[in-house]
């Protein structure tokens, strides 16, 4: 599946937006176990995330169910670190609307989520193990057992209104109560 590039929609630094496939998306009706595969699209998604700027996400969202029917997403957050993964827990996403897999968060080293509403969280982590991380979960740990039933999105958290977005050096003599951070 490739996603399609909405060349009207303007995004920060030149990046495509990309949204949801429609017509030509590939329907299979075995579970695909191929290797190659899921390597194939765990590259590609490792690829995509070193392309990201830091403070930007990727979001990858599973379309393996009904249209009217919520499924897993995971996003990937750059920073100076490396990359932060989250992925749909059971209270944002309940095991009765889809499969999920608590046993295997906590084997994988994931972070419980914080609250009811909080995702399963690890990191950081380069881009290959990223992206090694968040296919792992949606497939084990969610059962998203079909590789090409992604797709996904990546994005840039805006500046705040009133920041230039630019670095401000503050005098080491002055108080930071006069500074408007």
């Amino acid at each position: 599946m490739s996603p399609t590039v909405n060349p009207e929609t303007p995004v920060p630094g030149g990046r495509h937006r990309l949204e949801r496939a429609g017509i030509g998306v590939v329907d299979i009706t075995e579970t695909c176990q191929a290797t190659a595969v899921w390597e194939k699209l765990e590259a590609l998604f490792a690829s995509a995330i070193e392309e990201l700027l830091w403070n930007d996400f990727l979001v990858l969202e599973y379309d393996g169910a009904p249209s009217d029917s919520d499924t897993p997403a995971a996003w990937v957050r750059t920073g100076p670190g490396g990359a932060e993964c989250a992925v749909s827990s059971a209270h944002q996403l309940p095991p009765e609307a889809w499969p999920h897999r608590t046993e295997f968060f906590d084997n994988a080293g994931w972070n419980r989520p914080l609250a009811t509403d909080q995702p399963w969280t690890s990191g950081p982590h380069d881009p290959t193990e990223a992206s090694h991380r968040i296919l792992a979960a949606l497939r084990h740990g969610r059962s998203c057992d079909d590789p090409y039933a992604f797709h996904w999105g990546t994005g840039s958290f805006p500046v705040p209104e009133g920041r230039t977005g630019t670095l401000t050096v503050i005098d080491p003599e002055q108080d930071l109560a006069d500074t408007d951070m």
